[in-house]
């Protein structure tokens, strides 16, 4: 053991001295089998897909349908219609236009659907919205139509881990 260690004087130098250089093509992200893909058609829809169908009327009328995507957009929402603090955004999209500042939300939260629902009825009567709640399966909708063509969507179902999953749309931003 007290033997000098043999050597081989050609590998002294850095071993694979090029084994750092970029890829011949870029990394690709494999997905486990059965993995909703949007490149397929069979993920979920947007918080997008899912509001453009209700946003008919008064209220929603002059809004420009090309949204951008970005978590910004959940802390542009008037400052009465905010988000609570157990909220978890998943989705957030939204356009800024003179005559509408449309931004639509996707949220988890702890409080059920119905507790959802009844937060933002409060706060539209104590508006003078004019409400309407309809029952969309296991979800159910609140439309809210205010003064100066002001009007909000909510949409609440239950989540699977429990609490409520929610889309809303507002076209008064800040």
């Amino acid at each position: 053991l007290a033997n000098p260690i043999m050597t081989d004087p050609e590998l002294l130098g850095p071993a694979h001295i090029d084994a750092t250089r970029p890829p011949d093509r870029p990394y690709q992200a494999l997905l486990p089998p059965g993995t909703p893909d949007p490149l397929r058609g069979d993920a979920a829809p947007t918080v997008v897909a899912r509001m453009l169908p209700l946003m008919t009327g008064a209220g929603f009328g002059a809004c420009d349908r090309s949204v951008r995507y970005s978590f910004g957009w959940a802390t542009a929402l008037p400052p009465k219609l905010e988000l609570t603090t157990d909220s978890r955004v998943a989705e957030a999209a939204g356009s800024d236009r003179a005559d509408c500042r449309l931004r639509l939300i996707a949220y988890d939260g702890d409080k059920s659907p119905e507790a959802v629902i009844d937060s933002y009825r409060r706060l539209a009567v104590a508006a003078g919205y004019r409400i309407t709640e309809s029952a969309q399966g296991r979800a159910t909708l609140l439309r809210a139509d205010g003064p100066g063509a002001a009007a909000f969507l909510v949409v609440a179902y239950p989540a699977k881990a429990g609490g409520s999953s929610v889309d809303f749309a507002t076209n008064r931003g800040r």
